[in-house]
């Protein structure tokens, strides 16, 4: 269920098409890059001080929705979302208690509803199960009406969630885009929670995965005592700062957000303090950190549970209150190369962010890690998905699965934070075999704040004590 670039560069060509854009206005849509080579030929697109210019605002001309060549930016989908001609709402029945009508909105205004025609999918824990044609109404410019829904829902089960998927498509060619072109869509909760039952407790598995210390670090390995990682599991503040988060060429960003990470060293954090024992089948790692002798130090504690082939790390993590908002909650697993297979339980497929997820719908999805780097002009974090109930990630082998006892971020990436953020174009960025994935309790939102409004408050991560658990299997 999706749209093609394809399909999104009609529609936004007919968008430019019907508001005019195609003259000075466009600058507010399309990112202004001039194509460059690499002295070996690679080619990047270039912005201000790119070409040896005394005056310039370095990316700022890198402001658009879409690349220079019109290709889409993932915002682009939640822009599409947003901006779609039909909205369905669930109705509840009072008498029995559940969803029995949806609420259907003709959101244009001045066209009928008779060019579009639907369908509708039912999805169970991310597997479609059942699928159909919806009747949608005959409904005037800014008219709504009540439509049944389509199926019967599924009984209630325990640790089983249910939602209802909705795709508008274009019922006939139109001078702007072909036959059944995704026009709108939409997913709809019906019935129950993932985590109703216990995950993480578990116990049948034919995992052979242990968790062991080098160097005072965590590393897997399989029964053969082959490692599984380049490195130990790293504590990970850090992001590859967005435009949002400050310009990175700029003066005068020391109170954006960038700014405040920059001063309290989150990217260059060291390990002061380390120690570990074991206590049964539990190995305990305490770690402190701290990059500034300004501030307090920041506390680790991981609780480490090898059982039944299966490895389950509790964390505890303590941020002082002399520190600012931060980028992330989170860890990073630096994979040996060939974990190239990426297939997971959360919303996709394109990057989404806790402000900036409607357009990503829960489903199971399957990706390279390769397909999950979002080429950003000025490199800089991407590849985020929230919502994730588990991750799995092969090398054609063996694959290594992660679940929490909770919803959770990840992204899996060719680049660490601290490549993206040290990059000025994608040409700039290493090549790297391993894969990192970044397993997150939570990632602050993307907010406006390059020129605009800073994350709201709820899409920030404040200071404080943060208890948050993976568990690492081999399936």
């Amino acid at each position: 269920m999706g749209i093609s670039n394809g399909c999104l560069k009609d529609y936004w060509h007919a968008f430019e098409t019907v508001h005019g854009l195609q003259g000075g206005f466009i600058w507010d849509w399309v990112d202004q890059g001039l194509t460059k080579k690499t002295e070996d030929g690679r080619e990047y697109w270039a912005y201000g001080g790119d070409y040896d210019e005394p005056v310039h605002d370095s990316d700022f001309c890198i402001n658009g929705l879409i690349w220079p060549d019109r290709t889409p930016h993932p915002a682009m989908w939640e822009c599409k979302y947003l901006k779609q001609p039909v909205s369905f709402t669930l109705v509840n029945d009072a008498s029995q208690g559940r969803f029995s009508t949806i609420k259907v909105k003709n959101k244009q205004d001045f066209s009928s509803m008779d060019w579009l025609k639907a369908e509708w999918e039912l999805i169970q824990n991310g597997e479609s199960t059942a699928s159909g044609i919806l009747s949608l109404p005959a409904l005037e410019p800014g008219d709504e009406k009540e439509i049944p829904l389509p199926l019967l829902i599924p009984a209630e089960a325990e640790g089983t969630e249910t939602c209802l998927n909705i795709t508008v498509l274009v019922r006939e060619e139109q001078s702007w885009c072909p036959k059944d072109h995704i026009q709108a869509q939409e997913q709809l909760k019906l019935t129950g929670d993932y985590f109703s039952t216990p995950k993480m407790l578990v116990q049948e598995t034919q995992s052979s995965l242990q968790a062991a210390f080098d160097s005072n670090s965590l590393i897997f390995q399989d029964t053969s005592g082959q490692n599984l990682l380049e490195g130990g599991i790293e504590l990970q503040l850090w992001r590859g700062a967005t435009d949002n988060d400050g310009i990175r060429e700029w003066s005068g960003q020391e109170e954006k957000p960038l700014g405040q990470w920059l001063k309290a060293g989150l990217d260059r954090l060291k390990v002061t303090e380390a120690e570990t024992e074991q206590d049964g089948n539990t190995l305990i790692l305490r770690k402190k950190y701290r990059s500034n002798d300004a501030l307090s130090e920041i506390v680790l504690v991981q609780r480490i549970l090898s059982q039944n082939g299966a490895v389950t790390v509790n964390s505890r993590l303590t941020i002082p209150e002399d520190y600012p908002t931060l980028p992330r909650i989170g860890v990073r697993l630096p994979l040996k190369e060939g974990f190239e297979n990426l297939k997971w339980y959360g919303r996709g497929p394109h990057e989404n962010y806790i402000d900036r997820d409607i357009s990503a719908f829960l489903g199971i999805y399957s990706q390279s890690v390769d397909e999950q780097f979002v080429p950003y002009i000025l490199p800089q974090e991407c590849g985020n998905h929230t919502d994730t109930r588990w991750v799995e990630l092969s090398n054609g082998e063996m694959t290594l699965r992660v679940e929490s006892d909770r919803r959770f971020e990840f992204s899996a990436l060719h680049y660490t934070a601290e490549d993206l953020y040290g990059a000025r174009h994608v040409t700039d960025l290493p090549e790297r075999g391993t894969t990192w994935l970044s397993l997150d309790m939570i990632q602050r939102g993307l907010g406006t704040g390059s020129c605009g409004p800073q994350t709201r408050d709820e899409y920030e991560i404040s200071p404080g004590i943060y208890d948050f658990s993976f568990r690492f299997t081999l399936v």
